[in-house]
C-alpha cells in the first residue's frame, strides 16, 4: 500500500482476527479472493482440532467479509475424530444459516499428517509400517499417496453418516464435496468437475486450474 504497488494476491485465512479493519487493508493492498478455513460448524469438533477459535469466530468472519466485499470460499471437514450426526449437523446448519451464497468445499475425511498421534495409531491397526508411509507423506510422492487412507470418524454408523451428507450436500447448490463433485488430478494439475452442470455454480475468477 504504502509503494502504491498495482498486484492482487489470494490467500488462505482462518477466522482468527479476520476484522473489519483488517480486511480493509486487504482489499487495499490487492486482495481479490480468500479460501476461508473454518472447517467445522461444530464448538466441540474445533476444540479436538485444536483450531483456536469457535463457531462464533467464524460467523463474524464471514459477516466481516461480506462488508468487505472480498470474494470468498469456504473449506469444511467432515468425518474428523469425534465426528458424530450431532456435530455434522451442527455443520451443515452453520453453512445453511451463515453461508447461503458462498461456495462450500468438503473434504471427506481428513488426512494424516505423520507425526500425528491418530496416524500412528490408525495405521498400525491395520498392520502397514507406519514409518515407511511417513516417509511416503514426507517425500510429497503423489502417486505413492495412493497407498495412504483417509481417516473418517469411526462411528458405528459412520457408513449412513456419509450417505446422509451426501444428500443434503447434492441439495445445495453451492456446496461440493472434494472427491465427488470435484476432483482434483494431481498430474495436470487441475481440478476437474465429473458433473458439467456443476461447474456452472462454482465461481473462483482466481483459479485457472479448473476443468471439465
Amino acid at each position: 500500500v504504502e509503494k502504491g504497488l498495482d498486484i492482487r494476491w489470494y490467500a488462505y485465512v482462518n477466522p482468527s482476527g479476520l476484522t473489519r479493519e483488517l480486511l480493509e487493508k486487504y482489499r487495499e493492498s490487492g486482495c481479490a479472493g480468500l479460501v476461508l478455513t473454518l472447517e467445522s460448524g461444530s464448538d466441540l469438533i474445533l476444540n479436538r482440532l485444536n483450531k483456536g477459535f469457535s463457531k462464533q469466530d467464524s460467523a463474524a468472519a464471514v459477516e466481516n467479509l461480506v462488508h468487505a466485499g472480498i470474494p470468498f470460499e469456504v473449506s469444511m471437514m467432515t468425518g474428523t475424530p469425534g465426528e458424530s450426526e450431532e456435530t455434522l449437523n451442527e455443520t451443515l446448519a452453520f453453512c445453511r444459516n451463515h453461508l447461503a451464497n458462498v461456495p462450500v468445499i468438503f473434504t471427506q475425511g481428513v488426512w494424516m499428517h505423520p507425526v500425528s498421534p491418530i496416524f500412528a495409531e490408525y495405521h498400525s491397526r491395520i498392520n502397514q509400517d507406519v514409518d515407511a508411509l511417513s516417509r511416503l507423506v514426507l517425500s510429497n510422492d503423489v502417486k505413492g499417496h495412493n497407498a495412504l487412507h483417509y481417516y473418517f470418524s469411526e462411528q458405528d454408523n459412520r457408513n449412513e453418516l456419509i450417505r446422509r451428507f451426501y444428500r443434503e450436500a447434492d441439495k445445495e447448490p453451492l456446496w461440493f464435496i472434494l472427491g465427488k463433485d470435484m476432483v482434483p488430478d494431481a498430474q495436470a494439475g487441475v481440478m476437474r468437475f465429473p458433473k458439467t452442470d456443476r461447474i456452472k455454480r462454482y465461481d473462483r475468477p482466481w483459479f485457472s486450474g479448473l476443468q471439465l
